[in-house]
């Protein structure tokens, strides 16, 4: 038996532990959390609800339900976590790539869930390690929960996350088959600068350009908490950046960590009005 074996959660006492662990990752107050009846429901009307576990203990899981875009059904992710104390372990992976089975069994397509562009790590597991893309930037996304904003007071923007169950290119990353990528010669339109100990954001257009641009993110942000201002100025940067791109038809196809973290974009569609 592998270890942190991931099965389905469909439990009175299995709910509760997820409700623990999303207080933990979160700071949800009760209010907020994800009720036992509303995990029932959810269950009965197609979600997915899956936890890695240690002997009986719930250390991660990952959620999501069915969703209607303009032009898709999917699975919407809307939580994946992994308890501190159990991180580094690819206990995350590893329920990303079970919900893709599952989902692909009940006849999905697509698995869409939301991601802060700032956030690094998770980048690294969306687009590198899952081989998902991102063509849609939302601004503000969840206005009304302050308390999913890096700092409180901020903007809470998000990259939205498509990932192609069928692609070739996803079934390749689930094989350990990653492209290789050459940051260093391709061309930054947002890159890491230092200016006096801090972490700036330098910023120029696209133009018109069809080869593959770079969009640079400090690799840490537990330092810059201290300096709200700062990732304001991030998220403006950032923000102007992405929409550029896609804009022009660009997509984030990858991502790489080395220090800080690149966000790759290649054009996969012709530029939208």
């Amino acid at each position: 038996m592998s270890d942190f074996p991931i099965r389905k959660l469909q439990t009175h006492e299995e709910f509760e532990q997820v409700r623990h662990i999303q207080k933990i990752i979160w700071q949800h107050s009760d209010i907020e959390l994800t009720s036992t009846h509303q995990y029932i429901l959810f269950l009965r009307t197609g979600a997915i609800l899956l936890g890695a576990f240690e002997g009986e203990k719930i250390v991660g899981f990952v959620f999501s339900f069915p969703a209607v875009f303009p032009d898709r059904s999917a699975q919407h992710s809307r939580q994946l976590a992994v308890l501190p104390e159990y991180r580094k372990r690819g206990i995350g992976k590893r329920l990303k790539w079970a919900q893709r089975r599952e989902a692909g069994r009940m006849g999905f397509e697509w698995v869409t869930w939301t991601a802060d562009p700032l956030l690094a790590r998770n980048a690294d597991l969306n687009f590198h390690t899952l081989g998902a893309r991102a063509k849609t930037y939302l601004a503000d996304y969840y206005a009304a929960l302050p308390n999913l904003a890096l700092v409180q007071g901020l903007a809470t923007d998000r990259l939205l996350i498509e990932w192609s169950l069928l692609s070739p290119e996803v079934a390749r990353r689930k094989r350990g088959r990653f492209p290789p990528r050459c940051p260093d010669r391709l061309e930054k339109i947002v890159e890491v600068r230092r200016v006096a100990d801090r972490l700036c954001p330098r910023y120029r257009s696209p133009g018109r350009t069809a080869g593959t641009l770079l969009i640079e993110v400090p690799g840490q942000m537990t330092e810059m908490k201290k300096d709200p201002d700062l990732i304001s100025q991030w998220q403006i940067v950032i923000r102007r950046a992405f929409r550029a791109c896609f804009r022009l038809g660009f997509a984030v196809t990858d991502f790489v960590s080395a220090g800080t973290g690149c966000y790759i974009l290649e054009k996969i569609m012709e530029k939208s009005e």
